[in-house]
C-alpha cells in the first residue's frame, strides 16, 4: 500500500522534546516552552522554541527499490522543509489534530460497517521486526480514541515467520511499514483483533511461508 506519512516520533512516549538548552558560554540553562499552541522544532541539531517556516514537504521512500524476487515495502515519509532546505522536525501537540485522514473519514469513505468488525481477526504479513509495534499502535490508537488493542487483553498477536515467538532481525524501513499497516487496519476495523506475521525477510518464499 502506498501511504504518505508525517515526519514525526514513532512512540510519543519514547520521544520527549528536550526541556532546557543553553548557549555557548551561558551556564544558566533556558527551559524551552511547553506544549501548547506551538510546535517544538529542531532543525538538523538544534532545538528551536519556534518553528521556522515550512515551505514544502520533502518526500523519501522508507524502504530501500526491492531486487528481484522481494517484495515491497512501500511507505513513504513526508518530511518538512524550510526555504533554506533544512528538515524541520514537529513535536506533535497533544491537543493538536494530526494530519490526515484518521479513521472516521476512512469509515465513511469506504462506507464500512458500523460493527467495527467486531470478533474478526486481521492478519498483517510484513518482512522483517518492528520490536515497537504494539506501542506504536497504543499511540495511534488512543491519539484517535480507538479501544485499545494489546497483547495483554488479547486482541494484539505477534508472532514470526513460523507462527513461533521467534522473531526475525529489525529493519527501521519495514518497522515504518508494519506500523502504517497496523495503524490503517486499526481505523478500518477498530473492534478486529490483529495478528502480525513477521517474515525473515522480504524474499518472496519467506513471505509467502508467513
Amino acid at each position: 500500500m502506498g501511504r504518505t506519512s508525517p515526519q514525526e516520533p514513532a512512540s510519543e512516549s519514547s520521544h520527549d522534546a528536550p526541556i532546557s538548552s543553553a548557549r555557548r558560554g551561558d551556564r544558566r540553562p533556558r527551559r524551552a516552552r511547553g506544549p501548547g499552541t506551538r510546535h517544538q522544532c529542531g532543525c538538523a541539531d538544534r532545538i528551536r522554541t519556534e518553528c521556522p517556516p515550512v515551505v514544502a514537504h520533502q518526500l523519501s521512500k522508507s524502504c530501500a527499490a526491492p531486487t528481484p524476487g522481494r517484495v515491497a515495502c512501500r511507505a513513504v515519509l513526508s518530511s518538512p522543509v524550510t526555504a533554506s532546505g533544512q528538515v524541520v522536525r514537529q513535536d506533535v501537540v497533544p491537543a493538536a489534530a494530526p494530519m490526515g485522514y484518521g479513521p472516521a473519514d476512512l469509515q465513511a469513505a469506504y462506507k464500512l460497517p458500523a460493527s467495527g468488525g467486531t470478533g474478526q481477526t486481521v492478519a498483517v504479513v510484513a518482512a522483517h521486526d518492528n520490536p515497537k509495534a504494539e506501542a506504536d499502535l497504543a499511540v495511534y490508537r488512543a491519539k484517535f480514541g480507538l479501544p485499545p488493542c494489546t497483547t495483554a487483553n488479547g486482541c494484539f498477536r505477534k508472532v514470526g515467520e513460523f507462527g513461533t515467538p521467534l522473531l526475525p532481525s529489525v529493519d527501521t524501513g519495514w518497522a515504518q511499514e508494519i506500523s502504517l499497516d497496523l495503524d490503517m487496519v486499526s481505523a478500518a476495523c477498530p473492534g478486529c483483533n490483529i495478528l502480525l506475521v513477521e517474515a525473515n525477510d522480504p524474499g518472496i518464499i519467506n513471505v509467502g511461508i508467513a
